[in-house]
């Protein structure tokens, strides 16, 4: 019998660790616009260092262990966007900001959540639809 009135009980320590897990999970669904384009650019980048210069859509491949793993991480985030952007909005809404005790959350903060998730896929849309070195073209090539 633990007689220490300052340690945790059993059910303190394994409701943490559980409730950090889910926080991450929602927090990486409200950020999933930006995780899919940073892996784009990841992948694209270590091409390019392979490479030496910025790789060729349509005409170059760069081979190797990295960029094979990286390039089919990439592709199943894009390949599960239909899934997780929609997910992400009602993340946003259910889950202002990652937060999970949100049974009293203010309207506004709800619609502050919504809005900043609508603006990061905005600005992801916005770097995707004004690709300089064509990176969408060249990975889907």
């Amino acid at each position: 019998m633990n007689t220490n009135p300052y340690t945790p009980s059993q059910v303190e320590r394994s409701s943490v660790p559980r409730r950090r897990i889910g926080t991450l999970i929602v927090a990486a669904v409200l950020l999933y616009p930006l995780i899919a384009l940073t892996f784009l650019y990841a992948t694209w980048g270590l091409a390019t260092l392979q490479l030496g210069r910025p790789p060729i859509p349509y005409r170059e491949y760069p081979e190797g262990v990295a960029i094979t793993v990286l390039s089919w991480v990439t592709a199943i985030l894009h390949l599960l966007a239909p899934f997780a952007v929609p997910l992400g909005l009602v993340f946003s809404i259910l889950f202002p900001f990652a937060r999970f005790n949100t049974h009293s959350a203010p309207v506004s903060l709800r619609v502050a959540s919504l809005a900043t998730y609508t603006a990061i896929g905005a600005a992801v849309l916005s770097v995707l639809s004004h690709d300089p070195y064509r990176v969408v073209d060249w990975f889907w090539d």
